[in-house]
């Protein structure tokens, strides 16, 4: 999507109004870099926002006589998952020819661990050659940190996928399920915009589409641009200053010297000021997804106990005598 990093930084810091400093000063009392809570805030608010509303991927596999399937490209362990059948989860057999494929049901399958990993196993369904197993499955979000390139040497194509040697990359290392965005291969097929199946030290995996093999040289980027839809860059830059003033707060609670009676009243009262407005912009969140309403709220109830037991004694507990 069009907002990167930089576009949550100031969001989180426009929200936060940290005038004096203090999470800098902290970061770089620290050796890190400049703005490193700032960035741990929205990382943990991307989490955040992907439990609310996740990556929603697609993957085609195709059938090689095998009930397991490699877990997908951009899964992620502990995380992901696929969708229901309701939401179309296991496609199988899938044909882009059909608009109604038939799907497994959602006992249909189970994440299993065998001794090579975890794989994709599916009961009653084995798909074979020449069919395809389309497999809808949620991920995390992602805000990569910039963007990177590639200087690409040579592409060969194996089986379902394209790997893309490369001699040289620049900026943060990518991860599966970026998209990255390919140009100067003499074939034209080459240049395609796809995602990273799977990133090596000296190659990334795409899905096959229309790639040839070829020896010469080509360029790709990987946007910085996130993964969060535009539409809810307000919401999760609400969660970013919500999470970075609950950091100041606890800064807050350290700060000042204990022989100061009144200068450490001062600094708890700040604390309690930064929650309060982290508070205000938790709610802002929970409206701005549209999550208004849907608090669990604790349940309970109260009543009077005027009636002995039943065998007619009085209550132990609570006699009569503290019932009137």
């Amino acid at each position: 999507m069009s907002f990167k990093l930089a576009d949550f930084e100031q969001r989180t810091n426009f929200l936060i109004k940290d005038a004096a400093g203090r999470l800098l000063a902290f970061d770089l009392a620290q050796g890190q870099i400049a703005n490193a809570s700032i960035d741990m805030a929205i990382m943990q608010a991307a989490k955040h926002y992907s439990g609310d509303r996740p990556r929603q991927l697609v993957q085609d596999y195709a059938g090689a006589g095998s009930f397991d399937l490699p877990l997908p490209a951009a899964w992620d362990d502990g995380f992901s998952t696929v969708l229901p059948q309701a939401l179309d989860g296991i496609e199988y057999p899938f044909t882009s020819t059909s608009p109604d494929n038939l799907t497994l049901e959602d006992d249909g399958w189970v994440i299993y661990l065998s001794p090579a990993g975890k794989v994709l196993r599916l009961f009653n369904a084995v798909p074979q050659v020449g069919e395809t197993v389309r497999v809808h499955y949620t991920a995390l979000h992602r805000i990569p940190t910039g963007p990177t390139g590639f200087t690409f040497t040579a592409v060969a194509v194996s089986g379902a996928t394209a790997v893309y040697s490369y001699s040289a990359a620049t900026g943060p290392t990518p991860v599966p399920g970026m998209l990255v965005a390919i140009s100067g291969f003499t074939n034209s097929g080459n240049n395609v915009t796809g995602m990273i199946l799977a990133v090596t030290g000296a190659s990334i995996t795409l899905g096959l589409t229309t790639q040839a093999n070829e020896s010469h040289s080509g360029a790709g980027t990987v946007s910085a641009g996130t993964t969060i839809p535009d539409a809810d860059f307000d919401a999760v830059g609400a969660l970013c200053g919500e999470l970075a003033l609950k950091q100041l707060a606890i800064l807050m609670i350290q700060t000042g010297d204990p022989t100061l009676g009144a200068d450490v009243v001062d600094y708890r009262s700040k604390s309690g000021q930064y929650l309060k407005a982290a508070e205000a912009l938790h709610l802002e969140y929970i409206r701005l997804m549209g999550k208004e309403g849907n608090e669990v709220v604790a349940a309970s109830a109260q009543q009077q106990m005027t009636e002995n037991l039943s065998v007619g004694l009085d209550r132990l507990t609570h006699p009569r005598r503290s019932r009137r």
